[in-house]
């Protein structure tokens, strides 16, 4: 029994399902900075933007100072509030997200291509 071959034929679908899940997520990260982009060009971003995201990252940041240095703190609001931090973060700047998407993008391409100038 030849067992090289077999092993080739093991190899070879999961090879195809690493390339197919790369392809899917150079997709979705295109479709992202796309919308992003998009997004950012409205007036309704920036409304949004002023009356929601100004500040938030900043308010956030000083309720969990506040919440962390009481002498019994509320380890559930502490937790609800850095989750609302990691949120606000990313979500309040999205020309960063932008940018992150960006160099997954890049990474994903040269996996799938071999190219690093796009």
């Amino acid at each position: 029994m030849n067992n090289s071959s077999i092993r080739l034929d093991t190899d070879e679908p999961k090879e195809d399902l690493r390339l197919q899940k790369l392809k899917e997520l150079e997709g979705t990260n295109v479709r992202i900075i796309r919308a992003i982009e998009d997004i950012q060009k409205t007036t309704a971003w920036s409304s949004l933007k002023e009356t929601v995201l100004d500040g938030l990252v900043e308010r956030l940041e000083k309720s969990i100072f506040e919440e962390a240095t009481k002498t019994a703190p509320d380890l559930g609001r502490l937790n609800r509030l850095s989750g609302e931090l990691s949120w606000a973060r990313r979500f309040a700047d999205l020309t960063g997200y932008a940018n992150e998407k960006r160099s997954e993008l890049l990474a994903i391409k040269k996996q799938l291509y071999g190219k690093t100038d796009y």
